[in-house]
């Protein structure tokens, strides 16, 4: 198999804390069915919540000759059966036995008068909003165009609500909530690293506590779980929570392996899973699905008035290690009713008992549920950056950054871990060479010097797609190319026993090190130190309650295999936040500048997320200060321009803020020392001039610092001041 063969910088340390990196629709088992007389009902039993196949138009219902369903003559449903559930009640029937050809549509009524009419092809209602405890019965007709046929009643029924799981794996309850920052998990900050792995595609609770395990020795926190409805609800009504499917068995061994879980239960999960996990019986009724219309919402409650009881029984507020409850998936329709739907899956959850903070994971809209009806508690942002072609196992990129949200941290629910492989795809050992050690070792670093807190990555434990579970783009092996392979191996394709120089062991550095170091999960981005090479660049970050910094450094074209050297102009007393933002009333603008904030959607890294620009030459900015040293501090960009700098009139230098491989925010552009102590005026020009590879003139103000005499003796311009640090 291939190797990495590209080398790049590792980790190193410089005083402060320094990262230099080189940087379709599934079937149904068939059972047998229960038949009801349509003129008297049974004394009404308890919810059972079958495992069983129920009634419906399918194998199990009895075959009609095609003069009896063409008759004129409409007749009764047939087998019609009443499911309790919490709060709700499932009732299936089969088609009349003569004219069943004519039908359009079932009426489905209550013994207290509600009415929920089931277009054809149901053979199911749900009716919710009833009283737990209480008995009840249905009757079924059967409507044409312009008629309809007897009734047919149901058995009798008590809804009830759902035990909770019995043995259950608890320590002390723990409350936990979040900032701007990071969790916190009974007051105290955590790193939450977290890898997908989904039980039902290892499908032997014997080996769920091996790779529950190997995930933790990898260094993660945290588990993220898909719970499948498809997989656990063969038919209308039916829940099968045993065996390859108990949910609450795989919650106690995350318990027992130490790792806090991440709850993803949809309804919809992708997972490249026929039908994202939409059940068939569902996928197949009318109006759609995935939003707030019928009979899709109430099946989809029901699902969620299931799993629920078992993820509230393991939350951590009771001592358990669910700590985030995600709410539906990747969701990216819009408008009122979107909300509306994501509202009802909220307030069902809470119904449901869960009270751990809600979270979303964008993925392919403008949607993140951060404010008004159906906003979570914390949304985040899905990232597979290097995309899912196996084949090219050369495809590296740039790094990037990623969207804030107010009062919230910054989440990535899927990063890219590896890659799912298609049919006549180039095989899992490739996705795992594309997304290997190297991929881990730029990409997973840039995350925390764009200041992530939370990241989960899918898939953490490679799987098995057995019988019609996954959809129809993907075969058998659902090995993803993750660190834990679906063999549960750790090493490297050519080596199984390689841990050193695998994912796994690249990982483990990582997790470890955003696990341990307790200030890394509260910074601000702050003012780069420069490097005196342009094929390297640095971004930073700092506590601002230690004064830990965190500066990041690898080669500004992440995709080269050269080897570089540098060094770093390091301020030992940098913080964050600066004299003068952009907007601020001392600086002063003139020409046509261009005043940016978060609604453009590239300030995102920018300090204060606001920056102010121009392209037209001979606009400037300029600020009056009073001190011995300044800053500019401002973005480098593939459109960055030439700006001339000037202090107290005269030209003192001439700054290109060009950089191949794109947007590097709060580079200090500009920086002088040992001024005379009193009033200087710094303007900043637009040239007109351009780098021949730039794409525009392209001149930005992010901000202007001016150090002060504490700040300035914490200044070493050459770091290290013996050799330098080496990327490969």
């Amino acid at each position: 198999m291939n190797k990495v063969v590209r080398g790049r910088a590792r980790l190193s340390v410089v005083s402060v804390v320094v990262l230099v990196l080189g940087l379709f629709v599934p079937q149904f088992a068939q059972a047998a069915t229960m038949a009801t007389s349509a003129s008297s009902a049974p004394a009404a039993t308890p919810a059972t919540h079958s495992t069983s196949k129920a009634s419906g138009s399918d194998a199990s219902c009895p075959a009609a000759s095609s003069s009896a369903a063409g008759s004129a003559t409409v007749g009764a449903p047939q087998q019609v059966r009443a499911i309790g559930g919490s709060a709700s009640v499932t009732v299936v029937w089969c088609p009349p036995a003569s004219g069943a050809g004519s039908v359009v549509s079932y009426t489905v009524t209550s013994s207290d008068g509600q009415h929920v009419t089931a277009a054809v092809p149901n053979d199911w209602a749900i009716i919710d909003g009833l009283n737990d405890g209480t008995s009840y019965t249905f009757t079924v007709t059967a409507n044409t165009k312009t008629t309809s046929g007897p009734a047919a009643t149901s058995n009798a029924v008590r809804p009830a609500a759902i035990a909770p799981p019995k043995t259950v794996e608890h320590g002390t309850p723990q409350q936990v909530s979040s900032d701007q920052y990071s969790m916190f998990i009974n007051g105290k900050r955590v790193f939450v690293t977290a890898g997908e792995f989904d039980p039902w595609r290892t499908p032997s609770p014997s080996l769920w506590l091996d790779d529950l395990q190997k995930m933790k020795a990898d260094g993660y926190d945290a588990v993220t779980v898909y719970f499948d409805w498809d997989y656990s609800s063969p038919s209308p009504g039916s829940y099968n929570f045993t065996g390859v499917r108990d949910m609450n068995t795989f919650l106690n061994l995350a318990q027992q392996a130490g790792l806090y879980v991440i709850a993803r239960p949809g309804p919809y999960i992708n997972a490249e899973t026929d039908g994202g996990g939409i059940p068939s019986w569902v996928l197949t009724s009318p109006n759609g699905y995935r939003s707030d219309v019928q009979p899709y919402l109430s099946a989809a409650e029901q699902w969620l008035s299931e799993i629920d009881p078992i993820i509230a029984a393991h939350q951590i507020t009771r001592g358990g290690d669910v700590i985030l409850y995600q709410v539906e998936n990747e969701y990216a329709n819009q408008g009122t009713a979107a909300q509306q739907y994501m509202a009802d899956l909220e307030t069902q959850a809470k119904r449901d008992g869960i009270n751990v903070p809600f979270t979303f994971n964008q993925c392919c809209g403008s949607q993140t549920f951060t404010t008004g009806l159906g906003a979570v508690n914390i949304s985040g942002t899905d990232n597979y950056p290097l995309g899912f072609n196996c084949a090219d196992t050369s495809n590296f990129g740039q790094p990037y950054g990623y969207p804030t949200f107010p009062n919230m941290p910054i989440y990535l629910p899927e990063y890219q871990g590896g890659s799912f492989d298609g049919w006549g795809g180039t095989g899992y050992d490739n996705c795992y060479t594309m997304t290997g050690p190297d991929f881990e070792n730029v990409f997973y670093k840039n995350n925390v010097a764009q200041g992530v807190t939370m990241q989960s990555n899918y898939m953490g434990v490679g799987g098995t797609n057995w019988g019609w579970l996954p959809d129809p783009d993907v075969y058998t092996s659902y090995d993803y190319g993750a660190a834990i392979r679906e063999t549960g191996e750790i090493g490297t394709p050519a080596d199984p026993n390689d841990v050193t120089g695998s994912k796994f062991g690249e990982n483990k550095l990582i997790n470890d090190f955003e696990t341990s170091v307790p200030s890394v999960d509260k910074t601000d981005a702050v003012a780069a130190p420069a490097a005196d090479n342009p094929d390297v660049t640095t971004m930073a970050r700092a506590n601002p309650d230690d004064g830990t910094q965190f500066v990041y450094v690898r080669q500004a074209d992440a995709t080269s295999t050269a080897t570089v050297s540098t060094h770093l102009a390091l301020n030992l007393s940098q913080t964050a936040g600066y004299t003068y933002d952009d907007p601020d009333s001392a600086l002063t603008y003139t020409g046509t500048w261009t005043h940016a904030g978060a609604s453009s959607g590239y300030t995102d890294g920018d300090y204060d997320s606001t920056e102010s620009w121009s392209q037209t030459t001979g606009d400037s900015m300029s600020v009056t200060f009073n001190g011995t040293a300044v800053q500019w501090i401002g973005p480098k960009n593939n459109n960055g321009g030439i700006a001339d700098v000037s202090l107290d009139g005269q030209q003192v230098a001439t700054v290109d803020t060009y950089a191949a491989a794109g947007k590097e925010f709060q580079q200090v552009l500009y920086s002088t020392t040992g001024l005379a102590a009193g009033s200087h005026t710094l303007t900043i020009s637009v040239s007109g001039q351009q780098n021949p590879a730039s794409t525009a003139d392209t001149v930005v103000v992010d901000a202007i610092n001016v150090p002060t005499a504490a700040q300035q003796a914490d200044y070493y311009p050459v770091v290290p001041q013996s050799g330098t640090i080496t990327l490969q």
